[in-house]
């Protein structure tokens, strides 16, 4: 089987599509997962360091997006920059479960710095897949199948919300949490279970701790995903 480029004009935009053709041309198929839950999770905990610096010494939230369909689409233009593929979901509900500060000592004896938030502390989260810029002058590439691998980006949504905690130094906010890793995006097309695991990377060097990312397909009835 012999591999044939084909030229095609889009919206006044020429581009290049390869694939395994015999005989004719073979127009890309779109293709859509069954619905699943996605559960984000993340647990890091960081040490007392006598440095002034105001961290926290542990933080655990969980995030549900639930239902979530992933899509494969090329001949939607406006996706050509994520590989046609597209995160069919609303916002996630997440909770922080665990929140606590260390110990501060600048040019003092240690004390103990105070949490403002109330934990439990509800909120919300967004997730889709990474954008990648085109370079200048390239040519759009339209894939006949979905890419086996694709990266997503997760990002927390605190906003005034934000985790607050306080020292006679002064005051202090967590930053927005985000998140891009790859994932086996044929395998959630097909509504297989997949699940990620990646090591957390905080503001110090410190921190230790995890990122789990479950993709759970619905329960089948009769043969059929729930939700279709």
């Amino acid at each position: 089987m012999k591999k044939t480029g084909i030229f095609l004009i889009l919206s006044g935009v020429i581009v290049f599509c390869s694939s395994p053709v015999v005989g004719s041309f073979q127009k890309p198929k779109a293709a859509r997962s069954p619905v699943y839950t996605v559960l984000v999770n993340l647990r890091f905990s960081s040490p007392f360091v006598p440095d002034g610096r105001m961290s926290l010494a542990s933080l655990a939230f969980s995030v549900t997006f639930d239902p979530v369909v992933f899509e494969f689409n090329p001949e939607d233009n406006l996706l050509m920059d994520s590989q046609y593929c597209y995160v069919d979901t609303e916002e996630g509900q997440g909770v922080v479960s665990e929140c606590s500060p260390n110990d501060v000592e600048p040019e003092s004896p240690r004390h103990k710095a105070k949490l403002v938030t109330k934990i439990p502390l509800n909120f919300t989260a967004e997730l889709a897949v990474k954008s990648e810029e085109l370079g200048e002058g390239a040519l759009p590439f339209i894939p006949f199948s979905p890419p086996e691998k694709i990266n997503l980006e997760f990002r927390t949504t605190f906003g005034r919300n934000k985790i607050k905690w306080i020292a006679p130094e002064g005051s202090c906010l967590l930053e927005e949490q985000e998140l891009v890793f790859p994932v086996p995006w044929t395998k959630l097309i097909k509504g297989e279970n997949v699940s990620v695991t990646i090591p957390y990377q905080g503001a110090f060097k410190e921190d230790k701790g995890n990122w789990w990312v479950e993709f759970i397909p619905h329960k089948k009835q009769n043969g059929l995903p729930l939700g279709e």
